[in-house]
């Protein structure tokens, strides 16, 4: 570790004995290679530790904390009595506890989901569409050629007349 690093841990955890262990003997060994880092763990201790290690703890008097606790409890709203959803909410709190990484996670995988058996849906009905107008096309396309069809046209050697009623109506 460089000398900015130590002196930036002196500062924040070192002398308050707040790092691991094995970190703090690190920092330990360096200190006692390096005069620079030596230095300014003295300076340091000197200026924010040893002012504070004479002084005595002061306890405030009893009216001061009653006084706060008041305070403190005037401020506070009054609340109403829980009502069932609140009842409900509080006993399934465990589930609104899940960070919103989790819950961005199952939207993506909601959303992914859903639009997949949408598709699959929609895919499947223009599927179904396609092969019925295929099958009329097909029953008409074979009802249009039987017309056309020489051993259909004539009956007992009399040419079929289909639009018979239709031709005298109108002659």
């Amino acid at each position: 570790m460089n000398c900015k690093k130590i002196q930036d841990l002196i500062i924040t955890d070192y002398l308050d004995n707040e790092l691991k262990s094995g970190l703090q003997a690190k920092i330990k060994a360096h200190i006692e290679k390096c005069a620079a880092c030596c230095q300014f763990e003295q300076a340091l201790r000197q200026a924010a530790v040893e002012p504070f290690k004479h002084v005595q703890k002061l306890q405030p008097p009893e009216y001061l904390w009653h006084r706060i606790k008041e305070t403190v409890t005037a401020d506070l709203p009054e609340t109403e009595p829980a009502g069932v959803l609140v009842k409900v909410k509080d006993a399934l709190g465990f589930l609104f506890q899940f960070p919103k990484p989790v819950f961005a996670a199952a939207l993506v995988v909601t959303v992914v989901l859903v639009s997949t058996v949408y598709t699959r849906v929609i895919v499947q009905k223009k599927q179904v569409a396609r092969q019925q107008v295929t099958g009329y096309l097909n029953e008409q396309a074979d009802f249009i050629s039987s017309l056309k069809d020489p051993k259909i046209t004539y009956i007992n050697d009399k040419e079929l007349d289909l639009n018979a009623v239709v031709e005298e109506y109108l002659l």
